[in-house]
C-alpha cells in the first residue's frame, strides 16, 4: 500500500482523536492535516494539503525535518519544543511528538507530528518567575509555613526584617519570631489559618534576631492542596515601626503641651475625670490647684518671646519638682498650670501651694531673667454629696485663682462659697450677654473730644452700653471683659463698628455734626487680628464714612499679646488712613517700643492722672512727661475724664492736644449729641488763665552726656518701659543731676528732651554717675 493510501485510510481516525497531528511525506509535504490541528493553527486541509509543511508553520518549526540536536536517525522518534506560526500571524509555543511512519519492510515513508498548545504553560511558568522575582527583591518580608508552625521558605525581606537568614530559619518553628514565651498568638494563627480563614493587616509585635522588637502588620492566608486541603500558611510581614512611631508622636502632640511636654488641657481633663471616679469610688479627697503667673506679659515685653518661652520651661520643671511624683501637672493655656492632687483636702493643698511659691521663689537659670517668678493660685476640691465634672472644678480654682489675684499677688485663695455665688452669677450673666449680643440689645452713647485751645468739637467717642431689663445700665468695666473670656468679643466689636460708623455717617448726613468729626472706638485685645482689617474697611465703606474720619483706640493689653502681629494690622489700617490712638497711657507697662515702632497718632492720658492733677505734683509730672513724649514722636495727646476748669488749664499748659470728660459733656446717645453740637455752635469751653501760674518745671538736665543718660538711652532702644528704666537706675545706683532717685517722670522727660534734639550735645559733667 502506497504512502499517501496508507495515510488517508487512517485520517478518519486521526479527525477523531481531537488531537493537532499533522502527517507528511519525506519532501515534507502535507498529507493529512486533522481537525485538531485546524483548530490550533487556524488552517483548514483543503489550505495545506499537498503544500510544503513549511508554507504554514514557518521554517523554523519544520516538525518532519527538523529534529532536536543530536537526533538524526529518520527511525528515531523525538520530542521537543517549538514556535509555530499560525494562520492570523501569531505565533504559539507547542511542544511536538514527532514519530516516523514505516513501509512494510520498514523504510521510512514520511512522519506524523503531534502538536501540543504550550501557551498556558508559559504562561503561568512566566507568572511563577515574576512572582518569584517579586517575592524575592520585595522589602515586605514573605514566607511559608506549614500547619504545625514549621517554616518552609523565607524571602530576602524577610531576613532584613527579623534579621535571620533562610540557613537560620527553614526547619524552626514560626515561634522563633514571637516576643511572648507561650506563643499564644501563633497558636490563634495557626488554629484560623487552619480552618480556612485568612488574618488581614494584623498588627503585632516580634523578636528579631537580636533580641529587639519590631512592629510589623502581617497577613496570612491559608495554602492549598491539590485535593483543596489547607496543607500550610503565607505570611506577608511589612515593617510599620516608623508609622508607629510616628503615631505615638502625634498620639503624644494631641495630649501633651509641645513647648514643655507637659499634659496639654485634653490631657488633663481626662485624667481629672478619671481621678475624680476614683475618688468617688473610694471616698477618698482630691484636690485642684490653678497656678497663674504674675505679670508674665512683662517678661515677653522685656526680654522676648524666645526667653519667656525658656521661663516656662523653667517654671514646668520647678511645678513638677514641687508637687507628689503622682500628681498631675498640665499646661492649662499661656502662662497658667493646673496641678491635679489626689487623696487629700483643699485644706491639705494649700501646703502644696506653699511649696509651689518656695520653688518659683528660686533664681532661675534663665539669665536674661533678673526676678524670680511668682505665681497666684486657687485651690477647690472635689467635696460635697455630688461629683462635680472636671470642667467645673477647673473653673472653680480659676475663680478662685482670680479672686486670689484680685487682692494680692503671689498668694493663692480656697474656692469658697461667696465664689460659689459669684461663679454661678457670672454664669448666668454670660448666658444672658450671648442673647442681647443676637438680639442687638446693647445702645451706642457717644462722647466729645475737644481741641483745648479753640473748644472746637474735634470727634466724638464711641462707647457701648447694655441696658438690661431687670439689672439697669451694666458697666462696660463688667460685661467687655466677660465678653472677651467667653469668646464673644469679636462680635461684639463688629457690632460697635458697623453701628457707630452708620450712626456718624448719618448724623454728618443730617448736618448735625461738622464733616471733618473723628469717630473714636476701642478695640478690644482679643479682636486686634487680621480679619480687623477687612472688617473696619468694609463697616466704613457700607456706612460711607470715610476711613481718614476713623480712629481705633488699643490699649496696651492688646499690644502686648503679640506686638508684631498687632503692629502689622495697625499698620495696614494707618495705610488705609485709620487713625490709631494708645488708650489709657500710662496705667500699664508703658512700654516705649510703641511709642517708637507703632504707628500711633494719638497717646490717651488715663483719668487715674487726670482727677488729681491739680492736687498731686507726681501726677501733673506724668501728665506733662507723656505730653513731651507725644511731641517727641509727633502724635497728639488727649487727656480723660477733664472734670474741672484748673484740670483743663493744667493740661492746656502741659502741652495737651484734646481732652474729653464731664466737663463739657458725659456720653450720649445719638440724637442727644446732635442737639448738645447744636447748642454749642461756636465750640465749647476753653481753658481760662490760671490764678496763679505754677513756675515752670525744672527740666531734667539733659545737654549732659552723663553715664546715667547713655544707661538710660541704652534701656530704652532695647524697648523697656518707663518705671522699669527707672527701677534700673536705681538698682544701679545712678542719681539725677540733681542728686534723686529716677522716676518714671524724669525718664521720660529725658527721653522726649533727647528726641527733640538735631545732634548729641557734647560730654557734660558727671554728677549723675552711679552714687
Amino acid at each position: 500500500m502506497r504512502f499517501d493510501d496508507a495515510s488517508s485510510s487512517y485520517g478518519a481516525v486521526l479527525h477523531a482523536i481531537g488531537q493537532a497531528v499533522v502527517v507528511s511525506d519525506l519532501e515534507g509535504r502535507i498529507v493529512v492535516w486533522s481537525r485538531g490541528a485546524e483548530a490550533l493553527y487556524g488552517w483548514v486541509a483543503s489550505e495545506t494539503v499537498g503544500r510544503c509543511l513549511a508554507e504554514f508553520l514557518g521554517p523554523s518549526a519544520s516538525l518532519d525535518r527538523d529534529a532536536p540536536a543530536g537526533v538524526t536517525d529518520p527511525h528515531d522518534t523525538w520530542v521537543g519544543e517549538a514556535v509555530v506560526l499560525r494562520q492570523d500571524g501569531s505565533t504559539m509555543p507547542v511542544l511536538v511528538t514527532s514519530s516516523p511512519v514505516l513501509g512494510q519492510a520498514g523504510e521510512p515513508l514520511g512522519r506524523v507530528a503531534v502538536t501540543v498548545d504550550l501557551s498556558a504553560q508559559k504562561r503561568a511558568e512566566e507568572t511563577a518567575q515574576h512572582l518569584s522575582a517579586i517575592v524575592a527583591s520585595t522589602a515586605d518580608a514573605v514566607f511559608t509555613k506549614d500547619l504545625d508552625g514549621t517554616i518552609r521558605s523565607w524571602n530576602r525581606g524577610a531576613e532584613e526584617i527579623y534579621g535571620y537568614t533562610a540557613d537560620d530559619v527553614i526547619g524552626r518553628h514560626v515561634s522563633l519570631l514571637a516576643p511572648d514565651n507561650d506563643g499564644a498568638e501563633v497558636r490563634a494563627i495557626l488554629a484560623a489559618v487552619s480552618a480556612g480563614e485568612t488574618i488581614r493587616g494584623l498588627e503585632t509585635v516580634r523578636r528579631r534576631r537580636d533580641g529587639s522588637s519590631v512592629d510589623i502588620s502581617i497577613t496570612v492566608s491559608p495554602l492549598y492542596g491539590e485535593d483543596d486541603d489547607v496543607v500550610g500558611a503565607s505570611v506577608i510581614g511589612r515593617d510599620i515601626t516608623d508609622r508607629r512611631d510616628l503615631e505615638r508622636q502625634l498620639a503624644r502632640l494631641a495630649t501633651h503641651d509641645t513647648l514643655t511636654d507637659l499634659p496639654n488641657r485634653v490631657l488633663l481633663v481626662d485624667r481629672l475625670t478619671q481621678a475624680l471616679a476614683r475618688a468617688a469610688r473610694h471616698g477618698r479627697p482630691l484636690a485642684v490647684l490653678f497656678v497663674d503667673l504674675d505679670r508674665f506679659r512683662l517678661v515677653n515685653a522685656d526680654v522676648g518671646y524666645l526667653v519667656g518661652d525658656q521661663v516656662l520651661v523653667e517654671v514646668a520643671g520647678r511645678l513638677r519638682a514641687a508637687v507628689a511624683p503622682g500628681d498631675t501637672v498640665a499646661r492649662f493655656a499661656g502662662d497658667s498650670f493646673v496641678v491635679v492632687c489626689e487623696e487629700i483636702s483643699a485644706e491639705d493643698a494649700e501646703a502644696v501651694a506653699a511649696s509651689i511659691r518656695t520653688a518659683l521663689a528660686q533664681p532661675t537659670a534663665v539669665t536674661e531673667i533678673a526676678r524670680p517668678a511668682t505665681a497666684t493660685m486657687g485651690i477647690t476640691d472635689a467635696g460635697g454629696s455630688t461629683t462635680p465634672s472636671a470642667d467645673v472644678l477647673i473653673r472653680c480654682a480659676q475663680a478662685a485663682m482670680f479672686t486670689a489675684k484680685a487682692s494680692a499677688r503671689g498668694g493663692w485663695r480656697v474656692f469658697d462659697r461667696a465664689m460659689e455665688e459669684q461663679w454661678a452669677e457670672r454664669i448666668s450673666v454670660a448666658a444672658e450677654l450671648r442673647r442681647a449680643l443676637a438680639a442687638e440689645a446693647f445702645e451706642l452713647h457717644y462722647q466729645p473730644v475737644v481741641e483745648l485751645a479753640s473748644g472746637r468739637l474735634m470727634g466724638v467717642e464711641a462707647l457701648i452700653r447694655w441696658p438690661h431689663p431687670v439689672r439697669g445700665w451694666i458697666s462696660p468695666d463688667l460685661f467687655v471683659p466677660l465678653a472677651e473670656e467667653i469668646g464673644l468679643i469679636v462680635e461684639l466689636d463688629d457690632w460697635v463698628i458697623s453701628t457707630a460708623c452708620r450712626d456718624i455717617a448719618g448724623l454728618r448726613g443730617a448736618g448735625a455734626l461738622p464733616l471733618d468729626v473723628v469717630l473714636a472706638v476701642n478695640v478690644s485685645a482679643r479682636d486686634v487680628g487680621p480679619d480687623l482689617i477687612a472688617r473696619v474697611i468694609g463697616h466704613a465703606g457700607d456706612a460711607g464714612l470715610s476711613l481718614d474720619r476713623i480712629e481705633l483706640e488699643v490699649t496696651e493689653t492688646a499690644l502686648m499679646a503679640d506686638s508684631r502681629a498687632a503692629g502689622h494690622v495697625l499698620q495696614t489700617l494707618r495705610d488705609a488712613g485709620v487713625g490709631v490712638a494708645l488708650d489709657d497711657f500710662g496705667t500699664g507697662y508703658s512700654s516705649l517700643t510703641y511709642l517708637r515702632n507703632l504707628p500711633l497718632t494719638n497717646i490717651k492720658l488715663d483719668r487715674a492722672f487726670v482727677q488729681h492733677i491739680a492736687t498731686r505734683p507726681s501726677d501733673l509730672a506724668i501728665a506733662e512727661a507723656v505730653m513731651d513724649l507725644g511731641r517727641a514722636v509727633g502724635v497728639r495727646t488727649t487727656a480723660e475724664a477733664i472734670e474741672t476748669p484748673e484740670q483743663l488749664a493744667l493740661l492746656h499748659c502741659a502741652g495737651c492736644h484734646a481732652g474729653q470728660g464731664s466737663l463739657w459733656s458725659s456720653a450720649l446717645p445719638p440724637a442727644e449729641l446732635a442737639d448738645l453740637v447744636r447748642r454749642h455752635p461756636q465750640g465749647f469751653l476753653t481753658p481760662q488763665p490760671l490764678p496763679a501760674r505754677p513756675a515752670p518745671r525744672q527740666r531734667t538736665a539733659v545737654d549732659a552726656d552723663t553715664p546715667a543718660h547713655h544707661r538710660l538711652l541704652q534701656l530704652h532702644a532695647a524697648g523697656a518701659s518707663l518705671a522699669t528704666i527707672a527701677t534700673a537706675l536705681n538698682t544701679e545706683r545712678y542719681r539725677t543731676v540733681h542728686g534723686h532717685l529716677w522716676n518714671s517722670a524724669g525718664v521720660a522727660r529725658v527721653i522726649a528732651d533727647r528726641a527733640e534734639l538735631t545732634r548729641m550735645p557734647a560730654p557734660g559733667p558727671m554728677n549723675d554717675a552711679p552714687a
